[in-house]
């Protein structure tokens, strides 16, 4: 397709071809993986300094990942019931391990955090009934839930503790 523009100052005229891409055509290329469609993807900026606690964070943006991939290829209610339950299980584990360490180094904020934590689990516990009850547009208010508690935990919480043991010295 051609269009034709005139610029307001000059007056000039000039071509731009475009390319239409049809919804049919994004949705094959999704189905298909031909291109990347992660909704968040793990790089530094999300990084608290403790390996550990860093692959389960990327873990956990993998889960988010896979979960938004299935919504957009049309196969979320295969996948959504067995990841929610993994993430429960997931969340237990990262969130039991990142306690310990804090109880370890005395973190002053451990109880808040912790109670932050319960808070995320019930939330996951309450859509994973919601999704056995039928709620058919879960996966939507899943996905942004997870992706700004994800981001906003990472960043501010998270964040908060790892300077709290750097500057206690702890290593991890």
């Amino acid at each position: 397709m051609l269009y034709i523009f005139e610029t307001p100052k000059s007056n000039a005229r000039f071509s731009l071809k475009l390319h239409l891409i049809t919804a049919d055509v994004v949705i094959d290329a999704v189905k298909q993986e031909k291109f990347d469609m992660a909704l968040l993807k793990w790089d530094k900026t999300y990084a608290v300094g403790i390996k550990i606690v860093d692959d389960q964070h990327a873990g956990l943006f993998d889960s988010l990942n896979e979960l938004h991939s299935a919504m957009l290829k049309g196969d979320v209610n295969a996948v959504i019931s067995p990841m929610l339950q993994d993430l429960l299980a997931y969340t237990r584990t990262h969130f039991s391990a990142e306690e310990l360490m804090l109880a370890k180094a005395k973190y002053p904020d451990l109880a808040e955090h912790q109670a932050k934590h319960r808070k995320f689990a019930a939330q996951i516990a309450e859509y994973a009934e919601r999704h056995k009850r039928g709620e058919t547009a879960l996966s939507v208010h899943l996905i942004d839930f997870l992706r700004k508690w994800l981001t906003d935990h990472i960043l501010r919480e998270d964040r908060a503790y790892s300077s709290w043991l750097a500057q206690s010295g702890m290593r991890f």
